[in-house]
């Protein structure tokens, strides 16, 4: 039976193979002091294990601690009165001498820390001990080591020798001559890169861990390095031949991996088909070894784009990153960043409002800190290298958000752009105004055409020596011009048809090529070419009318000659050309009839995976720029009208009139007001255009105008611009009743019936009520004729006739209600006729009913997930709780209120939501925050001002001053208040009150706020 210590990681105690336990901490680590150090003294065991006690404690603590060690190893200890030893031992420390041999493979536990967690609370001679005795096991594994990597050396076991200066440093990560070493067996085994990249993070942790950077030695060492570095790297798994450039690909190479302490931004630049993206996929296949993540934008040559539409696919790969989902970051930026980029956390259940873009600031310095935090979760795992290509093509705001990213972020990060030659100035002068610039290493890299010599080497590799005897070499340097795509699109033809003609440029190349195409593979190019950004097969066969296997095997043919590529899209295949100047070309050669035809059936496949519901603005855009192309103006026009009915309705309207099931399959986005006034004035500006079109008859533009203006009016009218909203909806209104266009005519009038609710107008409110109702008597308008008469219902709330308005609202509900049988259900709109019952409740000084059926409604919005309205009934539940006197029910709805609200959860709401938590954060002593919510609520009145909100107001300013003055470090500041006082402020927010008929209300605030009578 043997007693056998393990000392690397957690230390424990075997017997035969048994874990042993003792029942005392200090017991257990006795033996491991007296195995280490040997025999001991009892004064020297009391001075290293109690010498805070004294003398009589300490004694009596080690006879336990002694009796303790008998019973439970009597076979292994000696004890007499003057010392204490074990028997023999072993630990797994001896068993590593064997290792020095290369052959006996290293044990993974080698790098662990020696007697991990081993200190003793109260014992610092001890402690000390075993800071000391790690030290010494640490450098005895290391001797090790190092006779192991000698015997490498010896053995010439190269892979050996790397495996063992990796542990090493492992164990001791600062020791430069092994770092070198190690560089040097890397360059050996023909992975210079390896040894560059190893350098970089060994120059990195000396200097985060130390304040120190590497040698002279070591640096000229890493320079010879660099200088001497190939274009080959055994160590690189894609072995395709990567023809020159080796020059540029080792300054890539080299700026990535430099040691200088600076995050590096290589700008890669030259014309179309010089080599750009082949010399990037290059550089990065070479450096990335599995721990690193490479985040590439996309950026499309067509169409108008929309807002930083070049970030949305890297959004996209962090988004589903595991870091990610396992640490989302905080609901604001989730939020934020869901509205601006579709991809990021897509699906997530995220629902946006022109109410949330008024309190979030978006613009590119607040996006990019928020992805810089993002990536800081990630780059404590892998590290980044971000890819900008084709920066020619970038909308504005991505180059904004680039230049924002660049100047603020603070992790260690690469990046790689590229550009051609038009762009390459402003490119440059971008990336050196950088501010600060200390963060950043601009390395500018241009392409220029190959070399003579190079084109030579590139054919006499590539083709017969017959061919190239018979062509002269003079032949493919002239004809080429130097630039690699022409180059080989020469290559690939003469290899095809030696007797090919390969003085027409690219375009003649190419089209020589696909003259011996069959139909259908013309066809397959033709298709591609009209989509532009790729294609699946299935859409290719859609567009082509032909079978679908027919298809497939026109492609395999394309691919096979290096016409096409394929790429995985959302676990889709996507065809697509080998490059965008072989895709102009194939484009240009189709004949504009035919051009119109196909961009006119791509249009059709597309719109077919186009649901309004979910927000795709790629595809939107890509869908307009096909129905531009085929000269359906119009069709363009509806499309951006199908966005902005979705967009108005869903981020601008308070209480949308829609169903269940198409609110909760809506994911819109991020929508402020200047966002929509913007697709509103583009939308004017088209249909301008289209009056024009001989294409378009006189009742579908009447029907657009309409429609147009309808939307525009809505919009206009929601934020309180009656006047300008109604100039569109009289002119909606003229075009309804002339062409009968009855259900624009049904949703001006809706418009215009809220915005006498806005203006507390019952008169008008339910005259047009009245209209609505009698126009939307059809069957298939039911939906708008119950939203009538809950229109009906305010106009009596606003009168005062209280009974008739609660049965007018029960009605409103029993019809929507009834649309369940049909399968349509409206609970949005239901809810808020039930919200209006419990305010008249209210006034009526029924509490307890109204709390019932607010609380039903949150409750309600909860279960099925329906985020519109749900910050509003929390907030009136709120506010209910204000006339029952129960703070703590008022802090919890207006928390959740405001919780829902700014995670975009809640729905749009009125000034009231943050008047009424100005009232709670000063109740809770939270003057700053009171003060702010306020000011947010300021906001929402500056648009509409109705009564019930502006007394809410100017309540929350009398609450907050009432408390302030009892702060004594508050009540100078709020004595000079240009509010006024807290008696005219309660006496406004009561009269105001009364108007609306909360004459409880009233009554209590003059008495809380000891107002003057009469």
């Amino acid at each position: 039976m043997t007693l056998f210590l393990h000392l690397l990681g957690n230390p424990y105690i075997e017997i035969s193979g048994r874990k042993i336990s003792f029942p005392l901490k200090k017991a257990e680590s006795m033996v491991f002091y007296l195995a280490l150090n040997g025999p001991a003294t009892r004064n020297q065991l009391k001075a290293l294990f109690w010498s805070d006690m004294e003398r009589p404690q300490a004694s009596a603590n080690l006879r336990n601690a002694l009796y303790i060690i008998r019973n439970t190893i009597p076979e292994y200890v000696d004890i007499d009165r003057n010392s204490i030893s074990l028997k023999e031992t072993f630990d797994d420390i001896s068993a590593l001498e064997q290792i020095i041999d290369p052959d006996v493979p290293l044990p993974r536990h080698i790098t662990e820390e020696p007697l991990r967690d081993f200190g003793l609370e109260g014992s610092e001679e001890f402690d000390e001990w075993t800071a000391v005795t790690k030290q010494a096991i640490r450098k005895n594994i290391v001797t090790m080591l190092r006779k192991r990597i000698s015997n490498c050396y010896e053995k010439k076991m190269y892979e050996e020798m790397s495996n063992s200066l990796e542990t090493l440093l492992t164990i001791d990560p600062y020791d430069e001559d092994s770092v070198l070493e190690l560089m040097e067996i890397y360059c050996n085994m023909g992975q210079p890169t390896k040894a560059l990249i190893f350098f970089k993070e060994y120059s990195s942790k000396i200097e985060n861990k130390m304040g120190i950077t590497p040698s002279e030695r070591s640096k000229k060492y890493f320079r010879k390095i660099l200088n001497n570095w190939s274009e080959y790297d055994s160590s690189s798994e894609n072995r395709e031949k990567f023809w020159c450039r080796k020059n540029e690909l080792a300054a890539m190479i080299g700026a990535l991996t430099d040691p200088g302490g600076l995050n590096t931004a290589v700008y890669v630049h030259g014309e179309a088909g010089i080599g750009k993206t082949a010399l990037i996929n290059k550089a990065v296949s070479i450096l990335d070894k599995g721990d690193f993540l490479i985040l590439s934008s996309r950026s499309s040559p067509i169409g108008e784009g929309y807002p930083y539409s070049s970030w949305n696919s890297i959004m996209t790969r962090i988004g589903r990153m595991p870091e990610i989902e396992n640490d989302f970051p905080d609901i604001n930026t989730r939020s934020v960043l869901s509205g601006i980029f579709p991809g990021f956390l897509g699906g997530k259940g995220l629902n946006y409002n022109a109410d949330v873009a008024l309190m979030t600031e978006r613009n590119p310095i607040v996006i990019s800190g928020m992805i810089n935090d993002i990536l800081r979760r990630i780059a404590s795992k892998k590290r980044i290298i971000m890819i900008f290509e084709d920066i020619h093509w970038f909308d504005t705001q991505s180059i904004q958000l680039l230049t924002a990213f660049m100047s603020t972020v603070d992790l260690d990060i690469n990046i790689i752009l590229s550009g051609r030659p038009e762009s390459s100035r402003i490119t440059l002068a971008m990336l050196q105004s950088l501010d600060p610039p200390s963060k950043w290493k601009i390395v500018p890299l241009k392409l220029a055409p190959l070399r003579n010599d190079e084109i030579i080497d590139i054919c006499r590799n590539s083709l017969s020596e017959e061919l190239l005897n018979q062509k002269g070499d003079e032949y493919f340097i002239r004809e080429s011009e130097g630039i690699p795509l022409l180059l080989f699109e020469m290559l690939r033809a003469a290899e095809e048809n030696p007797d090919s003609d390969l003085t027409n440029g690219l375009g003649g190349l190419i089209m020589a090529r696909i003259g011996d195409l069959s139909e259908l593979q013309q066809n397959v190019l033709a298709i591609i070419s009209v989509f532009a950004v790729g294609a699946s097969p299935e859409q290719i066969t859609e567009v082509a009318s032909r079978g679908y296997d027919e298809v497939l095997s026109a492609g395999e043919t394309l691919l096979s000659k290096g016409l096409l590529k394929e790429r995985e899209e959302d676990g889709k295949v996507i065809w697509d050309f080998t490059h965008a100047k072989v895709r102009e070309c194939i484009y240009e050669s189709i004949s504009l009839s035919k051009r119109q035809e196909l961009h006119k059936k791509v249009a059709e496949v597309l719109n077919n995976a186009y649901s309004p519901q979910k927000w795709d603005p790629e595809l939107s855009t890509m869908l307009c720029h096909h129905y531009m192309r085929s000269g359906q103006r119009a069709m363009e026009l509806k499309q951006y009208l199908r966005e902005l009915i979705f967009d108005i309705t869903l981020n601008h309207d308070l209480f949308p009139v829609v169903s269940d099931k198409v609110l909760l399959s809506c994911s819109t986005p991020f929508s402020s007001r200047e966002g929509t006034e913007q697709r509103i004035n583009r939308a004017l500006a088209l249909l301008d255009e289209i009056r024009t079109d001989k294409n378009v008859g006189r009742m579908e533009l009447k029907s657009l105008e309409a429609s147009c203006f309808e939307l525009a009016g809505g919009y206009h009218i929601s934020w309180g611009e009656y006047d300008k909203g109604l100039v569109f909806i009289n002119e909606a209104i003229s075009i309804s009743k002339e062409f009968g266009l009855s259900e624009t005519h049904i949703h001006c009038l809706k418009h215009i019936c809220y915005m006498h609710l806005q203006t507390e107008d019952p008169v008008r409110l339910i005259s047009t009520a009245r209209e609505l109702i009698h126009l939307s008597r059809p069957e298939n308008h039911r939906h708008y004729m119950a939203t009538a008469v809950r229109f009906v219902g305010v106009s009596m709330f606003l009168s005062g006739k209280y009974d008739q308005a609660e049965r007018t609202f029960r009605h409103s509900i029993r019809l929507f209600e009834s649309l369940k049988l049909t399968g349509k259900c409206y609970t949005l709109s239901i809810l808020v006729a039930k919200c209006y019952i419990a305010e008249i409740f209210q006034l009526k000084g029924d509490h307890a009913s109204a709390l019932a059926y607010l609380e039903s409604a949150t409750e309600t919005s909860e279960r099925i997930g329906l985020y519109w309205g749900r910050s509003y009934f929390h907030t009136h539940a709120a506010s209910l709780a204000l006339d029952m006197n129960d703070m703590s029910l008022l802090f919890r709805h207006i928390d959740d209120a405001v919780s829902l609200f700014e995670s975009c959860r809640g729905g749009r709401c009125g000034s009231m939501l943050y008047s009424i938590k100005a009232i709670a954060d000063a109740e809770r002593g939270r003057q700053e925050s009171a003060e702010r919510s306020i000011e947010r609520a300021e906001i929402f009145l500056k648009d509409v001002s109705r009564k019930q909100w502006l007394a809410t107001q100017y309540l929350a300013k009398a609450w907050l001053l009432s408390k302030s003055s009892k702060n004594k470090k508050t009540q100078q500041k709020n004595s000079r208040s240009p509010w006024g006082s807290t008696e005219e402020l309660a006496l406004r927010s009561a009269a105001l009150y009364e108007e609306c008929g909360f004459i409880d209300r009233a009554e209590w605030i003059r008495k809380k706020f000891s107002c003057p009578v009469g």
